[in-house]
């Protein structure tokens, strides 16, 4: 009885373990706007990954920073954050991990459009290498003009 209650108990902990290791390799990334923190995230989901940005916001002096953090970033790989209006259509690109953008800008594209998302994606440096790979973007935030 002793032997099937620690093997029992062993293998929840394993269980648990391979969990909290699986959660702690996962890449991350945070929004913050004019210094204050809109958002930190580690999963996608477009309901739930959205700020709002008042266009009086836009009139101070500051950044839209976008920052990535991979966990198991690979040697080679370039990434990429880049906002898209409604339509898909690409409006600013970023190369790196950070992304800044000034309220200049940003004002400049809310008196367009008044959603804008932000994805990220990484490819190969060596155009032979990334002619082979398949891109996925990730989705990181909707930012709502109001």
């Amino acid at each position: 009885m002793k032997t099937i209650f620690l093997t029992f108990f062993c293998i929840a902990m394993a269980v648990t373990n391979t969990q909290y290791a699986s959660n702690a390799e996962m890449d991350s990334w945070k929004v913050e706007h004019n210094g204050k923190l809109k958002l930190k995230a580690t999963t996608e989901n477009e309901g739930k990954n959205v700020i709002t940005i008042k266009k009086e916001d836009l009139k101070k002096t500051g950044v839209l920073l976008v920052a990535y953090k991979e966990m198991d970033g690979q040697r080679g790989w370039e990434r990429s954050i880049t906002l898209f209006d409604e339509k898909d259509n690409e409006l600013l690109k970023s190369e790196g991990a950070l992304a800044k953008v000034p309220n200049a800008k940003l004002a400049e594209l809310a008196n367009k459009y008044k959603i804008i998302k932000i994805y990220t994606w990484s490819l190969p440096t060596d155009p032979a290498v990334a002619a082979t790979v398949r891109v996925r973007r990730v989705h990181l935030c909707t930012i709502l003009i109001k």
